[in-house]
């Protein structure tokens, strides 16, 4: 007996037919003949097709999905994975990861997740999870898995199918954002404190500095003024690190000899770190880099700072200055010519969790009391604020090292000046000052007076255009606070220049850069001083753009 299966086409498509055959014989073994029966199993058949359809759609999606998909029992090891899989756990075949456990590729400090997850699963529940895991290479990915189970007949076994996708990127994102949002929270809070700290800052200078002149040979005295201008000092460059870390700080970018600024700033280090530690630099003198002479000093002493107390027993500071070439891809800066400041020491070093850290503001490892946590936040804004890169490796026991790379330039041509003290100058002329402070505009109004100025004030905007429209044939010089009540500034800077476009104007301000440049002073390129403002700075801006 045979059988055959034959088509034919119809109104209603394909129908099939199976032919059996069957062959009668007689008692010796001899044809007789034949029976031949027909049987209709079209339904069969396109039951058969419609499974085998759906069998190959299945795998073609399966192979095709960028997700992982994984089957597992209820052990947790892998029945079967996906290309998509394979890719994800950098492995060279899907047989690599077949037989194997889950738990074989999750990092140990997510195993009891993972276990509470295939029980939760296995219970009959839909499952959700986030972890780490490490792939052939010893990369570490984040993903995140959903699941259910399903009844296999063929082995009588409850199997469990997980989908997973890789949220790596995903994450370095959410984080991103995070930290933006994180850091324009930090600058709108700082740029307000700023403001008024900058005008405090500015009579404490100011006040200091007058005080100097006029103390004559009194040596105590002049060692609590120096006490007082060094704390003050030190208020500037606090606050000056903040914004720049915030990046809501003007630079003030000019060609740069390193071996100048380590030169001026190596006593000061030294007088930080202490007797008991060690201080090496290293460097040659023809590196020439774009930066504020300022802002990169303060990071060497936030470093120093930071080396130090990583040493209360002493030790050893290494700064070596090289020139290097970046010519591939990096994470750390564009391609280019750098200066590389190497920054060793000696001390603790840190963990891998302390490290992901280091550079948050506000993050320290030290004592209440003891530290702020905004060293290495100020450096690592600075110097991205510098177009350039910083990076750190540290391991417990091994010390800390920092690179520091800031785009190299040309060797400036007055890189070799000595500078002179220059001689305060003052003039008889008519300044108006319009400043809303009291503090900052008694304090201007001395300083311009006793070298000889004639002052007019005012506390606003609306005065300082009545008093310019009442003394307008006395008036020869400008200054106006950035900020101030009834009209602001610019606005009192475009009605005067309007009568006078000849007037000469100097602008002023505690406010960070980015609110100074939405008044459009930075864009229109005035005349304009960050407070806190010293005397002698003061003097000798009003004294310059009158000589022009």
């Amino acid at each position: 007996m045979h059988s055959l299966v034959k088509t034919r086409e119809t109104d209603k498509g394909k129908e099939y037919f199976e032919i059996v055959s069957s062959t009668l014989l007689d008692s010796s073994g001899e044809i007789i003949g034949g029976i031949e029966a027909v049987r209709d199993i079209t339904g069969r058949m396109r039951l058969e097709e419609s499974l085998e359809f759906s069998q190959e759609y299945l795998s073609k999606i399966i192979e095709s999905v960028p997700e992982t998909i994984l089957l597992v029992d209820s052990a947790g090891k892998v029945l079967d994975i996906n290309p998509a899989g394979v890719e994800m756990g950098e492995a060279g075949s899907p047989n690599e990861i077949i037989g194997r456990s889950l738990f074989s590729f999750v990092v140990p400090e997510h195993h009891d997740s993972i276990h509470s997850f295939v029980d939760t699963v296995f219970k009959g529940e839909k499952g959700t999870i986030e972890c780490e895991i490490i792939t052939f290479k010893g990369n570490r990915r984040i993903i995140s898995a959903s699941a259910m189970t399903f009844y296999d007949r063929r082995i009588d076994q409850v199997l469990g199918v997980a989908v997973v996708r890789d949220i790596t990127e995903h994450r370095k994102m959410e984080d991103q954002l995070a930290q933006s949002q994180k850091m324009e929270a930090i600058g709108t809070f700082t740029s307000g404190v700023a403001h008024e700290f900058n005008n405090v800052l500015t009579s404490i200078i100011g006040y200091g500095e007058l005080m100097q002149d006029e103390i004559g040979k009194n040596a105590m005295l002049k060692t609590y003024l120096n006490a007082i201008s060094s704390s003050a000092e030190r208020g500037v460059n606090l606050t000056k690190g903040l914004l720049a870390y915030c990046r809501k700080q003007s630079i003030h970018l000019k060609p740069l000899l390193l071996s100048s600024v380590f030169a001026e700033v190596r006593g000061l280090i030294e007088k930080i770190i202490g007797e008991n530690i060690e201080l090496n630099i290293s460097l040659p003198d023809d590196i020439a880099v774009y930066a504020d002479r300022s802002q990169i000093e303060q990071v060497l002493i936030n470093l120093a700072t930071n080396a130090r107390d990583a040493m209360p027993d002493g030790g050893v500071i290494d700064i070596n200055v090289d020139s290097i070439e970046i010519d591939s891809d990096s994470d750390i800066v564009d391609r280019g010519s750098y200066a590389l400041i190497t920054f060793s020491d000696t001390g603790q070093g840190m963990d891998k969790k302390t490290l992901q850290n280091i550079f948050e503001p506000f993050f320290t490892t030290k004592d209440v009391g003891k530290g702020t946590g905004l060293g290495l936040a100020m450096a690592y804004g600075i110097i991205k604020k510098h177009n350039g890169g910083i990076s750190v490796n540290s391991e417990p026991g091994k010390g800390t090292t920092l690179k520091i790379y800031l785009p190299k330039v040309a060797i400036p041509s007055d890189a070799t000046a000595v500078s002179k003290k220059e001689e305060l100058k003052g003039g008889e002329e008519t300044i108006l000052i319009a400043e809303d402070d009291d503090r900052v505009r008694v304090l201007i109004k001395i300083m311009l007076e006793k070298y000889g100025y004639k002052v007019i004030e005012c506390k606003d905007g609306e005065s300082a255009v009545n008093r310019y429209l009442t003394n307008r044939d006395k008036i020869s010089f400008c200054i106006l606070d950035v900020v101030m009540p009834n009209k602001n500034g610019k606005q009192v800077h475009d009605e005067i220049v309007t009568l006078d476009p000849d007037m000469k104007v100097l602008f002023i301000s505690g406010y960070s850069a980015d609110i100074i440049d939405t008044e459009g002073l930075i864009k229109e390129n005035l005349n304009f001083l960050y407070k806190p403002i010293s005397p002698s700075e003061l003097l000798k801006k009003v004294r310059e753009m009158l000589d022009r």
